[in-house]
């Protein structure tokens, strides 16, 4: 039964890889708005004010969403997947 439970480690690491990238992606997609929501301020001849925010809200939920996604990936990884010296 214990080999059985050990085994399943594996399929931990992958999931703790799957959320580590889910974060990147996040963290990608923010920068992507960020720019996005910059470009439409300063680059345009008539920028639209709420494009603009709604362009840095959208980037700030993302950026959280990918925190927590990385928080998830250290605890998954660090909870049960890998073993600390005492």
């Amino acid at each position: 039964m214990l080999k059985v439970v050990l085994s399943l480690r594996l399929v931990m690491l992958v999931v703790a890889f799957g959320a580590g990238l889910g974060a990147a992606l996040m963290v990608w997609l923010g920068f992507s708005k960020l720019l996005h929501s910059a470009h439409a301020a300063f680059v345009l001849e008539t920028p639209n004010a709420k494009a603009v925010i709604v362009g840095v809200m959208g980037a700030t939920d993302a950026f959280l969403f990918g925190v927590v996604l990385i928080i998830f990936a250290v605890a998954i990884a660090f909870g049960f997947v890998l073993e600390l010296p005492e």
